[in-house]
């Protein structure tokens, strides 16, 4: 139990190490080479780009209008765990069904990842919840940045076996690359279900101490989503906060989610696009662990700002991008910084939540979340599609950044932590 003190918490690291399999093999990597060059292989290049980016909206348009409601009803009625498993059996059913899709069916690969990818957002919106459950107050950095880090470790493992798969699918008696991408799809689905039990074993459920219908509580959830709404705008320096964080993470967002089409469209082979992903997981794992430390020492928002600005220095250096050597730089570069962006942005948010509306609060932090790109790779999309070159989108997803750090620079954390 590494880094932990007691099973919930090792327990609730470990699903990041489980859910990790799906935002590296699916959102990240193999799914979007397997759009590309299989579900799409009938389109043109910006035209399946921009069907990618628009995939990826519609699957996180559903996850927000669920977020706030998930998390309303599972404070009101203690589900916050029952709903979470319900939502990762379901997640991991629908991807490793992506092994039925075939040549030129981009519509039921787009269905299909659209249903894993709410399962998955709705998930984490309890799983976040969590944090502030199963750890004291200063140890959520390091938890926070350990659970990025174990993901990290967890999601390139499996990684690195499907890359296997793809590339060598003889190893596993399979007749192609394309083979090895579908059976890959199954293997995410069933790490994401199994590394998920240590969480359903020991971290427990807060009790309430009465008994409600769930229809009663459905009715409540959607009452409590406008109080929430209200209800964080009270606490100027947390609804400040997830402005900024809509921002910044949009466009850090979309940069995971379509490096692998962009590096596809400036002509990066797929071994490279691969192998660069694969090293990102295993070089992000010490430095999400930095930056806890970094954190420690410095304050969680001068990090948060550091992280910020090496991606600002990606997303220009992204823009001229021209060879497969770069494109393993710039993996490098996100290597550093993913784990500290993500994992500071959840702690220092956690800080400022109230005690009583876990669930509520993250639900709508779960909105913004790492998974939670709407407009990003929209733009993105229709500027690729618009202009015809993928690059376009870039000069959005750089003004998205610039906002979000003006706006976290104006959220006083001082005043938020006496809440």
């Amino acid at each position: 139990m590494l880094g932990t003190k007691n099973k919930a918490e090792f327990a609730w690291a470990m699903y990041d190490w489980a859910n990790s399999a799906f935002s590296t093999t699916i959102q990240a990597a193999l799914l979007p080479i397997f759009f590309k060059d299989v579900a799409a292989a009938n389109l043109e290049p910006f035209v399946s780009t921009s069907y990618w980016g628009y995939t990826q909206s519609v699957a996180m348009i559903i996850a927000v209008v669920l977020a706030p409601v998930l998390g309303a009803i599972a404070d009101h009625a203690a589900l916050r765990k029952r709903l979470m498993v319900f939502f990762v059996t379901t997640g991991a059913f629908f991807t490793a069904s992506l092994f039925t899709v075939d040549k030129g069916e981009f519509l039921l690969c787009s269905v299909l990842y659209v249903a894993a990818n709410v399962a998955f957002a709705s998930a984490n919106v309890f799983y976040d919840s969590f944090l502030p459950a199963v750890t004291s107050r200063d140890r959520m950095d390091w938890l926070s940045s350990l659970g990025y880090a174990y993901g990290y470790v967890g999601g390139g493992l499996l990684f690195l076996i499907n890359i296997v798969m793809v590339l060598k699918p003889g190893l596993f008696f399979l007749k192609s690359p394309v083979d090895g991408m579908k059976l890959s799809f199954v293997t995410v689905g069933l790490w994401w279900f199994g590394f998920t039990v240590p969480f359903m074993r020991h971290v427990k459920e807060e009790k309430v101490g009465y008994k409600i219908k769930i229809s009663t509580s459905i009715k409540e959830g959607f009452r409590r989503i406008f109080e929430t709404f209200k209800e964080i705008r009270k606490h100027r320096e947390a609804f400040l906060m997830l402005i900024a964080y809509w921002f910044y993470i949009d466009a850090v967002g979309t940069i995971i989610k379509m490096a692998v089409v962009y590096g596809k469209d400036v002509g990066v082979p797929n071994e490279h696009l691969m192998g660069a992903l694969l090293l990102t997981q295993f070089v992000a794992f010490p430095f999400a662990i930095l930056y806890g430390r970094i954190a420690w020492k410095l304050g969680t928002k001068k990090a948060l700002y550091l992280s910020i600005l090496v991606y600002l220095f990606i997303m220009i250096w992204g823009y001229f991008l021209k060879s497969a050597w770069e494109f393993w730089a710039l993996a490098l570069l996100v290597a550093t910084s993913q784990g500290g962006v993500q994992a500071l942005s959840r702690s220092l948010f956690g800080r400022m939540v109230p005690h009583g509306k876990r669930a509520e609060f993250f639900g709508f932090f779960s909105v913004f979340s790492k998974f939670a790109t709407v407009a990003g790779p929209a733009i993105y999309g229709f500027a690729a599609q618009l202009t015809r070159n993928s690059r376009s989108g870039i000069i959005f997803l750089i003004i998205f950044l610039l906002i979000g750090l003006a706006l976290l620079s104006r959220v006083r954390t001082e005043e938020a932590s006496k809440t």
